[in-house]
């Protein structure tokens, strides 16, 4: 087990607020063609769309800035690909109303890679960060979703009914809240999460099935999370991740680490847990905890006791927790452990 993702990986870089060459409006309406750093930024009057056919391009180094409480609903295809050293900033002009996120819908589909998207603020069902409504495939990639607010995922709300496709790979999820359930994650699809961090997110509506870093509840398509750190996210119930009802969920080399890690609620007799680490909890797996688990009857291939199911129980040494350093030290237990 390699367990647990590096902050190193999640390499965004926020673009400056002050425009480089001046200001492009964008009024309310359909959206498409190329944005690029030249008409940085991009100041968004109304609620903006990219029409089924249509594709919008948005390159290196562009900031685009929702003026008022609106924002893009994709029903064509969005490419937001900046670099390591120039990323994509999704804003608001006012922080604190905020915008309503990227939602993808019917068949809207694209890749977001190395942006930021932050500052979404929204108390209503089907409005995060990243929303996704739609049977088309979504790659987020090296990105970081934070600081939003929403009533179900803070950070990325997935919509099973619409089969949700998404791949999320070597991001941040974090300082997410939910007043309802799944402060960084909400809902199921067909999902593969890796390598990325979910920590300090916040979810404390309901006291069943919270899930502070995530809530997932994906009784009809698979839900993967490989090589992903859950650190000190907060809620009644599954502070790192919860996984609801008969939910098609795969747990495999990660960390959890900080309040009750992981809460496996009514029915979850689908979900497998193997190869991960478990620190800090006040509880390991809450609720429906497989037989054998937390039983040490072997040793990995570092010589560490684990369970039946290859999952250790050690401070996986994070370089410096305080401050949000979650890459691991040369000496982790997590290492090279099977």
């Amino acid at each position: 087990m390699k367990a647990g993702s590096l902050l190193i990986v999640v390499t965004v870089t926020i673009a400056a607020a002050a425009p480089a060459f001046g200001i492009t409006v964008v009024p309310a309406g359909n959206v498409s063609g190329t944005w690029t750093a030249d008409g940085t930024p991009y100041a968004v009057q109304g609620p903006i769309a990219i029409g089924t056919w249509d594709t919008l391009a948005i390159g290196p180094g562009v900031d685009v800035v929702f003026l008022h409480h609106d924002g893009l609903t994709v029903c064509g295809n969005l490419q937001a690909v900046g670099t390591e050293a120039d990323s994509i900033r999704f804003d608001a002009v006012d922080t604190e109303i905020g915008w309503t996120g990227i939602t993808f819908f019917q068949d809207g589909g694209g890749r977001i890679e190395h942006a930021a998207v932050q500052h979404v603020r929204s108390d209503v069902w089907g409005v995060s960060a990243i929303t996704i409504c739609s049977s088309g495939h979504v790659d987020i990639v090296h990105s970081a979703i934070r600081d939003n607010d929403g009533y179900a995922g803070g950070g990325v709300f997935l919509d099973q009914a619409w089969g949700a496709d998404l791949t999320l790979s070597r991001c941040s999820i974090s300082h997410n809240n939910a007043s309802y359930a799944g402060g960084g994650i909400f809902g199921g699809g067909t999902c593969t999460i890796e390598y990325c961090v979910i920590a300090e997110n916040l979810a404390y509506g309901s006291e069943y099935d919270s899930g502070g870093g995530a809530r997932i509840d994906s009784q009809y398509d698979p839900v993967v999370f490989d090589h992903c750190t859950f650190s000190r996210n907060e809620g009644w119930y599954g502070e790192g991740l919860t996984i609801f009802w008969s939910s098609l969920v795969t747990v495999a080399n990660c960390i959890f680490e900080g309040h009750p890690g992981l809460a496996l609620g009514n029915s979850s007799y689908n979900t497998v847990v193997s190869y991960c680490d478990f620190y800090n909890n006040l509880s390991d797996v809450a609720c429906l905890a497989p037989p054998g688990f937390g039983v040490l009857v072997q040793a990995n291939a570092n010589g560490d006791s684990c369970d039946v199911y290859h999952d250790i129980f050690l401070d996986p040494l994070f370089c410096d927790p305080d401050a949000e350093n979650l890459s691991l030290a040369a000496n982790s237990p997590c290492r090279d452990a099977g």
